[in-house]
């Protein structure tokens, strides 16, 4: 049965282009990984110099020290999201790690559809829900093309990869670390994973 290492970093502080209500928005990314319908999973939460992230959680969840799948980590303010994202990894123990981001959520089958859809591959990528128009509808990434980011990929422990030094292209050089460490990819048909702030474009 497939371990996921579910890696969540998080900061409620303010930058640009970061999401509203990012404190409401982290308790429903976390709510959506609870009520899973899959359970073998473990959420990496990482606050990146953030003491907001580590007393909000510990109020709203008043047992989260107790919750074995939770693990619950303050680090130094880091200068980079890749150095935050490198800490969940390093603490990861599943078979395959994958993101989530705190603006974000999964559907409640997410985990199931793609236990049932995952292999022995090294790494996979997926497609996302993004809003068109007025409803939320299959948003597809292309790897090939850079239109790919974080929550479209899923790649085993063992690989040992680690992110690179964060920019605005930080997900497509991510991928190509990959494709060059292994070809041995696949495309899953599973889609879960809702995209709810894109800068300038929409924040839900």
């Amino acid at each position: 049965m497939i371990k996921f290492s579910i890696v969540m970093p998080s900061y409620l502080g303010d930058y640009p282009n970061s999401a509203t209500d990012k404190e409401d928005k982290l308790i429903r990314a976390i709510e959506s990984v609870l009520q899973q319908t899959y359970k073998n999973w473990e959420l990496i939460i990482i606050a990146d110099g953030c003491d907001k992230t580590i007393n909000l959680l510990k109020k709203y969840f008043k047992t989260i020290d107790k919750n074995k799948e939770i693990a619950l980590y303050l680090v130094p303010k880091q200068k980079i999201w890749s150095g935050v994202r490198n800490f969940g990894i390093q603490k990861a123990t599943g078979d395959y790690i994958i993101y989530l981001d705190i603006d974000d959520y999964y559907s409640k089958d997410y985990l199931f559809n793609l236990s049932n859809e995952i292999t022995n591959n090294d790494w996979y990528f997926v497609h996302d829900i993004k809003l068109q128009g007025n409803e939320f509808k299959k948003s597809y990434c292309d790897i090939k093309l850079g239109k790919c980011g974080t929550s479209n990929i899923i790649h085993k422990r063992k690989l040992n990869i680690k992110w690179a030094k964060s920019d605005y292209t930080e997900d497509y050089r991510f991928i190509q670390q990959l494709k060059r460490l292994s070809n041995d990819y696949k495309e899953l048909t599973t889609v879960g994973y809702y995209v709810c702030h894109i800068p300038r474009k929409y924040d839900i």
